[in-house]
């Protein structure tokens, strides 16, 4: 396998960043960055990989290395009874020698809780993620239709409403 410059300057670029970048991101992952009423929680995980065979079959096997970029950024804010987050997860594959296997995942949520009073709580959670598939057993190089991996999107939207004392042990729970 042949390592460009380009290729060894840009993975080099991002590991010294991120070692840079280390204490800052366990500050901010611990106890969050304030803005306002509302804290931030950033991340970035990044991760080389060596891929024996990134088309699993026998013909055409293909070893390939890459870079998995994780970036994840979460809001929460709220009061005493009301809890609210939103955010984006992230999943961006680079590889060096297959490039018709790289893929860019990602995943916006929202989550909240308010309690209406000490017996009455409502939960809300909600996502839309759009993924790439793994390519299956003895799919070869030549039959992944194209240069892009095949996608598709999920949508989720959950409503629950709690009645009873939390402490208590049955709750009437309804949920959507």
């Amino acid at each position: 396998m042949m390592r460009t410059p380009t290729t060894i300057g840009v993975v080099g670029g991002v590991i010294s960043g991120l070692l840079l970048c280390a204490p800052l991101q366990a500050i901010a992952e611990a106890d969050g960055i304030a803005v306002g009423n509302s804290r931030v929680y950033p991340s970035l995980r990044a991760e080389w990989f060596d891929a024996a065979n990134v088309f699993p079959a026998e013909a055409e096997s293909v070893d390939s290395t890459g870079l998995l970029l994780r970036p994840e950024l979460t809001l929460r804010t709220g009061t005493g009874d009301t809890q609210f987050a939103l955010g984006y997860e992230g999943a961006f594959a680079r590889y060096d020698d297959a490039s018709e296997a790289d893929f860019d995942d990602h995943r916006v949520f929202g989550e909240g809780e308010v309690t209406f009073s000490s017996r009455s709580r409502l939960a809300l959670t909600g996502s839309v993620t759009e993924k790439h598939i793994l390519y299956g057993a003895n799919l070869s190089r030549s039959l992944t239709g194209g240069d892009d991996p095949i996608t598709y999107q999920e949508s989720r939207l959950n409503i629950a409403h709690t009645y009873g004392a939390s402490e208590a042990r049955g709750n009437l729970r309804t949920t959507l």
